[in-house]
């Protein structure tokens, strides 16, 4: 096939400034919450790739979808406001999102998002800590193989790498760069990256979370 011409250059979104709610009425008895912010753009340079390296431990420890992360454990286990949190960067050519994403009662809707942001904000307060750490990074480094385990997943990432023109040796380095993170640059960089105080707050279902509050400003007007 002929050589095609390459897309132009997407626009780079602006980032919120402050924090937004945004309540789409569904008659549900549950609530689907989605929050976050804008994440980063695919990391194509040694020193970009291991601070999203970085990030992805330390969002492991935090947001992961597996039941030692801190958003599962306090949100689903310890509260039991939902059956299943987790969080992640999505980088695209340009910024992509950061994303955290469940679905809980209708009335316990704001208590829960009270709860993930009250997690985060802690997590970003006093950081990770290294025993986390070194779980998270052998399980990233062991579970690594199995994206090589079909030819639809050796397919898939050959083509993400021609997609974002990743450097030859971006596969081959993965593990390096996990091996090269630090508790601290770790701590550093999801603090440098998170902003939960301009997070956007969307949330579907029957009752608007936010409607206490609006009343009582109403209230405080008069």
């Amino acid at each position: 096939m002929p050589t095609g011409q390459a897309a132009t250059d997407l626009p780079e979104p602006k980032p919120l400034t402050k924090a937004q709610h945004v309540h789409i009425p569904f008659p549900s008895t549950q609530t689907t919450v989605l929050m976050g912010q804008l994440g980063s753009k695919r990391a194509t340079d040694p020193i970009a790739q291991q601070q999203q390296t970085n990030f992805a431990v330390g969002n492991e420890v935090m947001a992961g979808s597996d039941f030692n992360a801190r958003l599962m454990t306090e949100v689903r286990q310890n509260l039991g406001y939902t059956y299943g949190i987790s969080g992640s960067m999505n980088p695209m050519l340009s910024r992509g999102p950061y994303q955290i994403g469940f679905s809980t009662r209708n009335d316990k809707a704001r208590a829960a998002i009270g709860a993930s942001l009250a997690v985060i904000n802690e997590t970003l307060e006093k950081g990770i800590t290294n025993n986390e750490m070194r779980l998270t990074t052998d399980n990233l480094k062991n579970s690594f193989p199995m994206g090589f385990a079909s030819n639809a997943g050796i397919n898939g990432l050959l083509g993400m790498m021609n997609f974002y023109q990743l450097p030859n040796n971006y596969l081959a380095d993965y593990t390096n760069r996990i091996d090269q993170v630090t508790l601290s640059e770790v701590n550093q960089t999801m603090r440098n990256t998170l902003k939960p105080d301009n997070f956007l707050i969307v949330t579907v279902g029957q009752e608007d979370p936010w409607k206490e509050n609006k009343a009582a400003k109403k209230s405080s007007k008069k």
